[in-house]
């Protein structure tokens, strides 16, 4: 993995690839607030910003933590990463960004 994320550094740098900004997003559903877990950071996120070439502008929303999301946000990308327990909110939270023209 190591090696793999290297060779990805170095493609970029050849081919001149244009950095992106990248928006990850942790939704909270509505059934976390009658629950008294505590919230955890997602390992999804966590993953995919430290594979995630330093080039690139990464944002992280998570809504366990009170962050916002940025729905007018010029994002090359917006990854949603969800429980089975938030999956409503997910949905409802691609649909703004697909209604903002964001595929």
């Amino acid at each position: 993995m190591h090696d793999l994320y290297f060779l990805s550094e170095q493609i970029i740098r050849e081919q001149k690839i244009m950095p992106l900004k990248l928006l990850f997003i942790a939704p909270k559903g509505k059934k976390d607030s009658k629950t008294n877990q505590k919230p955890l950071f997602h390992m999804a996120i966590g993953v995919l910003v430290s594979l995630t070439p330093a080039e690139h502008a990464i944002e992280i929303a998570d809504e366990h933590f009170g962050d916002a999301i940025n729905y007018d946000g010029d994002y090359d990308l917006v990854g949603i990463t969800s429980r089975t327990i938030d999956a409503t909110r997910a949905y409802e939270i691609a649909d703004e960004f697909r209604k903002k023209g964001k595929k």
